[in-house]
């Protein structure tokens, strides 16, 4: 059972690596801690300042670990806007909640707007995941970036990176995704997906190339009304229309 619980634990963390990445890319360019008080990320709350057992994970993921034995439930304290659990796709308005953390399940929240970057599970850092996963969360617009290099030398320092800007534009049923990548580096994902809230399937998946290419995308229904719709991955594309 503990063996199972554990897997999942380090399982999270390859996932998430794109988005652990980049919090480390930013604290060397900012001096900003990758684990923050909360009061960082929401210095305009005054409640913020009270939580001492809640951190933000860089500047997209709110965590609210459990650090007492046997506990199966805690308060979580919520900023003002609309959340959204990472695990089960629950949705919750700022305020404080009490939200179920039953053994192995660390709470885990993203803030409606973001533009959040996972992957596919692989193994180890040293093995490459298949597909980067671009998950879109609210209703709204929403944005969120991402840095790539080889993880091992210095040629970043010579363009040998690639840095992305993801914003998402929601209008009616239909969503455009804007990408605007900088560096010369080019990642092993062998696909690219979007993964979203819709009602109903996509009528049209697009993504159009800088040089003006166009891929069709390939949409699958996962469930809760999320909606996948993945491309072969290509880091010069610009834009990704869903209707």
């Amino acid at each position: 059972e503990y063996t199972k619980l554990n897997r999942r634990i380090i399982e999270r963390r390859y996932e998430l690596m794109p988005e652990i990445y980049t919090a480390f890319r930013e604290a060397h360019e900012t001096g900003l801690p990758i684990v923050r008080p909360l009061y960082i990320n929401f210095p305009e709350d005054p409640e913020a300042y009270k939580i001492h057992n809640e951190f933000t994970f860089g500047s997209r993921l709110l965590v609210a670990p459990v650090l007492d034995s046997g506990v199966v439930k805690r308060d979580v304290y919520l900023p003002a806007g609309d959340w959204t659990d990472i695990d089960d796709r629950s949705e919750l308005s700022g305020g404080w909640h009490e939200v179920d953390a039953p053994l192995g399940v660390t709470p885990v929240f993203v803030k409606d707007g973001t533009v959040l970057f996972t992957q596919s599970l692989v193994q180890s850092t040293a093995e490459q995941a298949d597909t980067l996963y671009l998950r879109v969360y609210g209703k709204e617009n929403g944005e969120g970036n991402a840095y790539f290099d080889d993880g091992e030398t210095y040629a970043y320092k010579h363009g040998d990176y690639l840095a992305m800007k993801v914003t998402s534009k929601r209008s009616g049923q239909g969503t455009e995704l804007e990408i605007a990548s900088e560096g010369r580096f080019k990642p092993g994902y062998k696909q690219l997906a979007v993964r979203l809230k819709m009602s109903s399937a996509p009528q049209k998946a697009e993504a159009i190339t800088r040089d003006g290419r166009k891929l069709t995308g390939t949409v699958k229904k996962l469930g809760q009304n999320i909606i996948q719709v993945s491309f072969p991955f290509d880091a010069s594309v610009k834009t990704i229309r869903i209707d």
